[in-house]
């Protein structure tokens, strides 16, 4: 299991307030966590991703898509690329680029009072993706505590980005947007 992922960070954070261990490796010019626990997460990965994909296309498939449908299907992509992200083994700081098109585009029709930070909280989680990788990771790999609750919050906040674009992605009104069709 790749060392950014979000499984990863919550390992390397336990492992810091001393209830687990972890042995870092290098794999295929990548550093990996490996213990069973870490084994276990990363082949439960893709069948969590499929279990909240199915989640996801059973809401998409119930929306009633009779106004702004533009705006809901860029809510709906966003949520399935950062769900896949998440749920994933791998993090890469490159899999944050299929975000921009997307967080541009549905920010400015967002309303102050429903998830109007989009375009933050994705700037926010970029940049603290380059302090850790390719800046610090020797110090992420070396198990720095501060390294380690970067990354770990960096994950926390793309958890909270996925639930709020949820949330705006199933959302009964339309008085989200700006924009009505």
């Amino acid at each position: 299991m790749q060392i950014e992922s979000i499984y990863s960070s919550f390992l390397l954070f336990i492992e810091k307030i001393g209830i687990y261990s972890n042995d870092i490796f290098s794999n295929y010019r990548c550093m990996e966590i490996n213990n069973n626990f870490a084994c276990t997460l990363s082949n439960m990965s893709l069948y969590v991703f499929f279990f909240l994909y199915l989640v996801l296309i059973f809401f998409f498939f119930k929306e009633k898509w009779e106004k702004n449908v533009e705006h809901k299907m860029i809510l709906f992509s966003l949520v399935i690329i950062l769900l896949f992200i998440l749920t994933n083994k791998v993090f890469s700081s490159q899999y944050l680029v299929w975000f921009f098109p997307l967080c541009f585009m549905i920010s400015p029709v967002l309303k102050k009072d429903s998830f109007k930070g989009v375009d933050i909280f994705f700037i926010t989680v970029s940049l603290m993706s380059i302090i850790i990788y390719p800046i610090f990771y020797n110090l992420l790999i070396n198990k720095n505590i501060i390294l380690i609750t970067l990354l770990l919050f960096r994950n926390l906040l793309l958890i909270f980005l996925l639930f709020n674009l949820f949330k705006l992605a199933i959302n009964k009104n339309d008085d989200i947007f700006y924009i009505k069709d």
